[in-house]
C-alpha cells in the first residue's frame, strides 16, 4: 500500500494594487494498493481551496477512483486502466464554460497588473510507504 500526500499554498505579498489578492491551496491526497495479481486500485483528490473568495464558493473537492491490470502482450508490457470521478464539493458556477469567459474577458489592465504582482510560495510534499 502506497499512501502520498502533496500540497501547496500560493500567495501574494506585494505589486500592484489593482490586482486581486491571491491566496490559494492545492491538496494531492493519494493511496494506492496493488495485488500479487498485478490489480492497482487507486484513490486520490485533487483539491484546491481560493481563501479569497467567499465561503460557498472556496472549495473544490473532485474523488476519482482508478482501477487498473498491469498485463503483457507478447513481450510488450501494458497498463490497461478505467476510472471515474466525483465532485464531492464543488465551488457555485466556476467550473462553467460561461464563467471561463468572463475570467477571460477581464481588462487588459487587470492582466497587466497579475502578471506584474509577485507571488510567494510554500510548498510541502510528505510521504509515508507502509506494505
Amino acid at each position: 500500500m502506497d499512501v502520498r500526500r502533496a500540497g501547496h499554498q500560493i500567495w501574494s505579498f506585494a505589486g500592484n494594487t489593482i490586482a486581486s489578492d491571491v491566496s490559494q491551496m492545492f491538496l494531492q491526497p493519494f493511496v494506492a494498493y496493488t495485488t500479487a495479481s498485478l490489480w492497482t486500485l487507486t484513490g486520490q483528490s485533487e483539491t484546491t481551496a481560493d481563501w479569497e473568495t467567499d465561503s460557498p464558493n472556496r472549495w473544490n473537492v473532485p474523488v476519482n477512483l482508478t482501477a487498473a491490470k498491469l498485463a503483457s502482450f507478447g513481450t510488450v508490457p501494458a497498463s490497461i486502466s478505467l476510472g471515474a470521478g466525483y465532485f464531492v464539493v464543488k465551488t457555485g458556477q466556476r467550473g462553467d464554460l460561461e464563467s471561463a469567459r468572463e475570467h477571460h474577458d477581464s481588462s487588459a489592465e487587470e492582466k497587466v497588473a497579475r502578471r506584474s504582482a509577485p507571488i510567494r510560495s510554500s510548498h510541502g510534499l510528505w510521504s509515508t510507504r507502509s506494505r
